[in-house]
């Protein structure tokens, strides 16, 4: 798949992370943002330290907004997966935000905000999906492992925090639903 390819999709991933009715505040992230592509911005996004990874979506013209999308659409989607976000897994979310360095009070955050109140539409896991699988063939095999070991584990912590059916399950059939979608976007 091309370069052009993956900044296409980026493109169409920033776009469904950020809704059509929520266009504003994607040009008001955009126009801040403008160049804070550097890696300090991406490994932020990124949410943990791979300077190897982050160089190689750096040559693909990643954004720091296309890496935030990438780590929160998994864990929103699996937060729903059950009709509603719980307390926990709110709190989970809004933690892995800040880690991938959404501050408080920006266009960004207001929106993952907003989607723990409303779910967003199902068209936003179907894009990231697209996105991923136009990404993992650009990348080495070393570096998706990498991506898809922290995305995995962040999406299995949001699906643990709401501490299953009667204390007996940790996910729930829904929930197992949308971290095997996860997993297997990754597959090559």
């Amino acid at each position: 798949m091309s370069d052009g390819s993956i900044k296409e999709r980026g493109r169409a991933l920033e776009d469904e992370f950020f809704a059509k009715d929520d266009q504003r505040k994607l040009e008001a992230l955009r126009a801040k943002l403008g160049a804070a592509d550097s890696e300090e911005a991406l490994a932020e996004a990124l949410g943990f330290e791979a300077p190897e990874v982050i160089a190689k979506l750096q040559s693909l013209g990643v954004t720091a907004n296309s890496l935030a999308a990438l780590r929160l659409i998994p864990l929103v989607s699996v937060a729903w997966a059950d009709g509603e976000v719980q307390k926990a897994e709110s709190d989970l979310l809004l933690a892995s935000a800040a880690k991938a360095g959404l501050a408080p009070g920006s266009p960004a955050l207001m929106l993952l905000e907003s989607w723990l109140q409303r779910k967003p539409a199902p068209a936003l896991l179907d894009t990231w999906e697209a996105y991923i699988r136009a990404l993992i063939p650009a990348i080495t095999d070393e570096q998706g492992v990498l991506l898809k070991n922290n995305i995995l584990q962040s999406v299995k912590d949001i699906a643990a925090a709401s501490g299953g059916v009667l204390g007996f399950a940790t996910t729930s059939s829904s929930e197992s639903t949308v971290i095997r979608r996860v997993e297997e976007a990754f597959q090559k």
